[in-house]
C-alpha cells in the first residue's frame, strides 16, 4: 500500500468575543460581582454588598462611556478617554477592595466548616475573577492612563478562555483569529491520519513531530511516497531527517533558494506533488463546514476533546462517501453485464 501525505495547518477559533482592555476590565469585575451575588443568598450573608446590582450598573455605565468615546474619537478624544478612563478605574478599585474583604469573610466561614460544596466552588471562582480584576485594572491604568506599550506575554486575549491565542496570517477577510492553529495530515484518499493542535509551537516543529509520528505509525505497512507542506513549515533539519524514510519530502523553501534546491522544485515529480498539496484545503474547508471552525466546548481540555471528536467525525463521513460510491459502481456494473 503506498501512502502519498499531504500536511496544513489552519486556525480553529474558540468562543470569546473580540477583545480589549476595556471590555476585558468589565468582564472581570461583572463576574465578581455575579459571584458574590450568588454568595450571599443562604446563611452566608456578606456585609456591604446589599447593593451589588447597584455596583454592577455603575460599573457598566463606566464602561460603556470608556467604549463610546474609544469608539467615536472625536475633539479632545485622549483628554476625555483617559478622564472616563479613571471614573472606570476609580469604580473598579472600589468593587475589588470589597470583594478582597469578602473573600476573607468566605475564608473565616469555610475554616468554621460553614461553607456547602457549592459555595466552595464560588469562593474558588472569585478567587479567580478577582485575580483577573487585579491584572486588567493595571493593564489599563499602564496602557490607557500611563501610555505603556504592554508586551504580548503579559496580554489575554479572554478571562473564560485563558488558552487563546491571537493569531495574524495576514489574511484578507480575517486579519486576526482567536484560537488555536492545528495542523492535519491527510493521505491521497482525503481521510485525516493525523492532526496536532499547536499550542504555542512553530509549524516547523509541528511538521517534523507529525512527519516521525507518521512513520512510526505507517512505515511499518505502508510505502510512504510522499509528504508535502506548504512553505510555513519549512525546516532544513525536518527535511533532511524525514527524507531518509520518505521517498519524495515537498517542503518548498521561504526566501532565496540554492541551485541544488532550484533544480529539485524544478523537477516534474515535485511540480506534481506541489500541485496536488492544494487537496488538503478542501480537506480543511470541509472540517470547517462540519463545525470544525470554532470551538463551542470550555477550557483547554475541552479545546482537545472537540477537535478530536470532529476528525473522528470528519473521517467517518468520509468512509461513508466512499461506501456509497464503492455501492454505486457496483450496482452500474451490474446493470452494465444485465444489458449486456
Amino acid at each position: 500500500m503506498e501512502l502519498y501525505t499531504k500536511v496544513d495547518s489552519y486556525v480553529v477559533e474558540t468562543n470569546v468575543h473580540f477583545p480589549t482592555d476595556i471590555n476585558l476590565l468589565w468582564d472581570c469585575g461583572r463576574k465578581v460581582l455575579d459571584v458574590i451575588g450568588h454568595l450571599r443568598g443562604g446563611e452566608l450573608s456578606l456585609t456591604g454588598w446589599r447593593k451589588y446590582k447597584y455596583h454592577r450598573r455603575k460599573l457598566r455605565n463606566r464602561y460603556r462611556n470608556c467604549a463610546e468615546i474609544h469608539r467615536k474619537k472625536g475633539a479632545n478624544y485622549q483628554e476625555r478617554l483617559k478622564e472616563s478612563t479613571k471614573a472606570y478605574l476609580s469604580k473598579s478599585r472600589e468593587i475589588e477592595s470589597k470583594a478582597r474583604q469578602s473573600l476573607s469573610e468566605c475564608t473565616q466561614a469555610f475554616i468554621a466548616g460553614q461553607l456547602s460544596l457549592f459555595q466552595v466552588g464560588l469562593v474558588q471562582e472569585l478567587q479567580y475573577y478577582l485575580s483577573m480584576l487585579k491584572k486588567h485594572i493595571d493593564l489599563v491604568d499602564r496602557r490607557i492612563l500611563k501610555g505603556e506599550q504592554i508586551p504580548h506575554s503579559e496580554k489575554l486575549f479572554s478571562i473564560f478562555e485563558p488558552h487563546t491565542e491571537w493569531i495574524s496570517k495576514g489574511k484578507l477577510q480575517k486579519k486576526v483569529e482567536l484560537g488555536h492553529n492545528t495542523a492535519i495530515a491527510t493521505d491521497q484518499h482525503h481521510l485525516i491520519i493525523d492532526f496536532e493542535i499547536m499550542f504555542q509551537t512553530s509549524d516547523a516543529a509541528v511538521g517534523m513531530e507529525m512527519g516521525k509520528r507518521i512513520i512510526d505509525n505507517y512505515g511499518a505497512y505502508c510505502q510512504l511516497r510522499s509528504m508535502s507542506f506548504d512553505r510555513g513549515f519549512y525546516s532544513s533539519l525536518s527535511k533532511e531527517a524525514l527524507s531518509k524514510d520518505i521517498d519524495k519530502v515537498v517542503m518548498p523553501k521561504k526566501g532565496k533558494r540554492s541551485l541544488a534546491e532550484e533544480e529539485e522544485e524544478s523537477q516534474e515529480d515535485y511540480k506534481r506533488l506541489l500541485r496536488a498539496h492544494s487537496a488538503v484545503e478542501s480537506n480543511i474547508n470541509q472540517l470547517e463546514h462540519n463545525g470544525l471552525d470554532r470551538c463551542p466546548d470550555k477550557g483547554e481540555k475541552g479545546f482537545r476533546r472537540y477537535i478530536a471528536l470532529g476528525v473522528v467525525s470528519y473521517n467517518l463521513h468520509r468512509l461513508g462517501r466512499l461506501l456509497i460510491q464503492a455501492e454505486q459502481a457496483s450496482k452500474e456494473e451490474e446493470r452494465t453485464r444485465s444489458a449486456a
